[in-house]
């Protein structure tokens, strides 16, 4: 009968636990890559609030699972051009009257989330898909590149001031 010695067997089981912790290790890199790829600077805001990568990619990926299930749509291009025309609008008004153009902004995304399939009825759940939403589907409005940098980082601002 052909038996394993003793430390065979244990060589052949750290040989083992060695080639699983490194396949654990690889399956979790690849998993940070593709959600920070998909993220993008939301991946690292993820991680800032909940203090650590690894609660950030299990909420992002429950997030990715949900949205998973939206029934999304492309837009025509008739609808894309009269979305983008609009948000051109908004973003000319913005220093005229920032606390109209906000609103109106918002009116506009819950308009286009509509009509890509997403649900809109509560606004923090669609404030939560924003991440999610943003990278890959109203990129079709470009970027804010008129709305000035120096946005107050307090809503309160702009109802007291009427400007930032």
């Amino acid at each position: 009968m052909n038996t394993m010695s003793t430390s065979t067997l244990v060589a052949l089981i750290a040989v083992v636990i060695v080639v699983v912790v490194a396949i654990a290790l690889i399956i979790r890199t690849e998993r940070s890559k593709r959600l920070k790829t998909r993220f993008g600077p939301e991946y690292q805001r993820a991680v800032t609030e909940t203090g650590s990568a690894t609660q950030a990619e299990s909420r992002l990926e429950k997030l990715e699972k949900r949205v998973e299930g939206f029934k999304i749509r492309q837009l025509s291009q008739a609808d894309r051009a009269n979305f983008l025309a609009a948000w051109q609008k908004i973003q000319a008004r913005f220093f005229d009257d920032p606390r109209a153009a906000v609103i109106e902004a918002d009116k506009l995304i819950q308009a286009l989330m509509a009509a890509r399939g997403y649900p809109v009825t509560d606004f923090e759940q669609r404030a939560a898909d924003i991440p999610w939403i943003i990278p890959s589907s109203l990129n079709i409005i470009g970027p804010v590149t008129t709305f000035p940098s120096a946005i107050p980082k307090d809503p309160q601002a702009l109802k007291t001031s009427g400007r930032p």
